[in-house]
């Protein structure tokens, strides 16, 4: 194989990420199929919160979006949440998700892509393991809070335990 064979392989290679984005695009595309309106963000930040941190007893995953889908956002979150669905992979101490919040009756679904530190993670884990509930927030940059959905098997986001 030439060099120039081998750099073009090489940049055609799709990381975690972008198979994460690729596989919420794929998901949207089938929602969009059956008739569904469809907002598909990818996460500027996502971060896990344990309840020990700040003031509140808020705990879960805190996804950061931008301004620019505000409004969607909180038209699905806003309506009758009914259903949620995690796609996860990880690589290293990576955890790479796909959260699908749907709305069956307006037949409108949210789908979030993220990534977080799963080490960073663990304190979030051990409570949600515990309380038997995890939760999605979804906020923008300046902190303005669009919604807030609780997942009833918080396993579904994290590994198998040992």
């Amino acid at each position: 194989m030439s060099d120039s064979e081998r750099n073009s392989e090489e940049r055609t290679e799709i990381g975690p990420w972008e198979r994460t984005v690729g596989e919420m695009r794929e998901i949207a595309r089938q929602y969009r199929e059956d008739g569904w309106e469809v907002v598909a963000v990818r996460a500027g930040d996502t971060a896990p919160e344990s309840p020990e941190v700040g003031e509140s007893d808020r705990f879960g995953f805190v996804h950061t979006v931008p301004n620019a889908v505000a409004s969607d956002v909180r038209s699905v979150l806003d309506g009758d949440v009914d259903g949620s669905t995690v796609h996860r992979r990880s690589l290293g101490s990576t955890l790479f998700f796909v959260t699908e919040i749907t709305d069956a009756t307006t037949r409108r679904a949210l789908l979030l892509a993220g990534a977080v530190d799963t080490g960073v993670a663990e304190e979030l884990e051990m409570a949600a393991r515990e309380r038997g509930e995890l939760y999605t927030h979804v906020q923008l940059l300046d902190w303005t809070h669009l919604g807030t959905v609780r997942h009833d098997d918080p396993s579904a986001f994290f590994r198998e335990s040992s």
